[in-house]
């Protein structure tokens, strides 16, 4: 994080992260080492984005085969 002060949000980060998250990397985390109000910001998306990522596992895993199937192909 450029910013030194680990209690703001550098939008620059924040937008990095929100980027990547709408094009489907849910690898895309904030820094965990903020403090403040910056640091719960920061550890509530991550928490959302991990929740969304086991959601979208879940349902991968139990939708109907021919369905999957078409949603794979649909996305390759």
């Amino acid at each position: 994080m450029e910013n030194q002060n680990k209690n703001q949000i550098d939008v620059s980060v924040l937008l990095n992260v929100l980027t990547a998250l709408k094009n489907g990397d849910t690898t895309a985390r904030m820094p965990i080492d903020m403090t403040g109000m910056a640091g719960k910001v920061a550890d509530t998306l991550n928490q959302i984005i991990i929740n969304n990522h086991r959601i979208a596992q879940i349902l991968w895993k139990n939708w109907p085969l021919p369905l999957t199937k078409k949603v794979r192909s649909a996305i390759a």
